[in-house]
């Protein structure tokens, strides 16, 4: 990426021209940027999606002027298009996303940057301390961390402060939302506790735990998380946080956890693989070679299982089937620390450039990155991880 003036003859240039090079201005002045070419890998998955959004254009056509305009006066109010609201309340499309957010050390500041070029959109006073796990939802930001050890609510609109939970009594590494509650978990009190998101209200705890909760994934009925001295992955029902099955000893710290239909997969310290889990009892069923460092983040699909590893600094892709290693990526200047996921691209914050890198699942090249933050970035979320 490279700063310019008088792009184009002009004082102001947009968007890509011949498919080869990107004008974007941000805060720092007009920039420039290679476009690379993106493959457009076709899986049974995306062809069926993309016959959703086609049936929904045909049905936005066929709405009359009238209707159209009933879209488009709900909302303005949101800053978007009737078409765009249309399309996102079309039965079957996924939700429209297009936003991460971001919380940086030192500063302690939440960021909601643009997914399609990674440039700062807005950003407002965080955490107040060390954040340790975020999630996002159409309306809101969760943040838990340090200090204040509590479940933090922001409004995604402007990231203004909303509220925040009781004190957990330590710091909190794990936060899992759904449509009703945020479950959370960490240290000391070494339990899971269930949130009511509307109004911040603990509704259910867990027995105690004697180990820390470092990570977690949850899907539509359990929550499954990741320990520390105990070394294992626990499964928890989400209507009263009993616990009903648990892995046997990973072989260190289990610092990632990942879900995808019947799976669930974890990685951590010590042995730098990652791990296949029957659901249905948590016994093991495959495991990856060692990676090389250790496993920082793990985000699952329907055909691979992406991990972000440290020391060799780079991401691996696997086979979600036996977690052969398909291929990876080019090493980065730092460890890729935190990651999410949307149908095309792994977003990862890269510790030692403190940068968001958006990665192409298909080949894991780099197609953008934001511009470097002034310290590093704690933790990511988007409003959804596509399977």
């Amino acid at each position: 990426m490279a700063k310019i003036f008088g792009p184009l003859l002009s004082h102001v240039a947009h968007g890509t021209i011949g498919g080869l090079m990107t004008f974007s201005l941000r805060k720092s002045g007009q920039q420039v940027r290679r476009q690379k070419k993106q493959k457009d890998v076709i899986t049974e998955a995306r062809e069926t999606q993309r016959q959703v959004w086609r049936d929904a254009a045909d049905a936005w056509n066929a709405l009359t002027e009238e209707e159209k305009q009933e879209y488009n006066e709900r909302a303005e109010p949101l800053k978007i298009t009737g078409y765009n609201l249309f399309m996102s309340e079309y039965e079957g499309a996924p939700p429209v996303t297009k936003y991460l957010y971001v919380h940086t050390d030192t500063e302690k500041k939440l960021y909601k940057l643009s997914k399609e070029d990674l440039s700062v959109i807005t950003s407002a006073t965080g955490y107040g301390n060390v954040a340790l796990a975020a999630a996002a939802d159409a309306n809101n930001v969760w943040l838990v961390g340090q200090l204040y050890n509590s479940l933090k609510k922001y409004l995604t609109s402007d990231l203004s402060y909303v509220g925040q939970s009781a004190n957990y009594g330590n710091s909190l590494y794990v936060v899992e939302i759904d449509d009703t509650y945020a479950y959370v978990g960490g240290f000391v009190a070494q339990k899971l506790w269930k949130i009511q998101k509307s109004d911040l209200a603990k509704v259910a705890e867990s027995a105690a735990y004697d180990f820390i909760i470092y990570s977690g994934a949850s899907d539509a009925t359990h929550i499954y998380t990741g320990t520390g001295s105990s070394q294992k992955v626990f499964k928890h029902q989400k209507s009263d946080l009993a616990k009903v099955a648990e892995s046997a000893a990973y072989g260190g710290p289990v610092t990632a956890v990942a879900e995808n239909g019947d799976h669930v997969f974890a990685g951590g310290q010590t042995i730098k693989k990652v791990f296949k889990y029957q659901k249905s009892d948590m016994s093991k069923v495959a495991e990856s070679a060692n990676l090389g460092g250790n496993i920082q983040a793990i985000v699952a699909t329907d055909t691979h299982v992406f991990a972000a590893v440290a020391t060799v600094n780079k991401i691996f892709k696997l086979l979600k089937s036996d977690l052969s290693t398909v291929s990876s990526s080019s090493a980065y200047s730092g460890a890729p620390y935190k990651m999410v996921q949307d149908a095309d691209y792994l977003y990862v914050s890269e510790i030692t450039a403190k940068k968001i890198l958006k990665i192409q699942k298909s080949d894991l090249a780099t197609v953008a990155e934001s511009a470097a933050f002034k310290y590093y970035l704690e933790v990511i979320a988007t409003e959804i991880d596509y399977g």
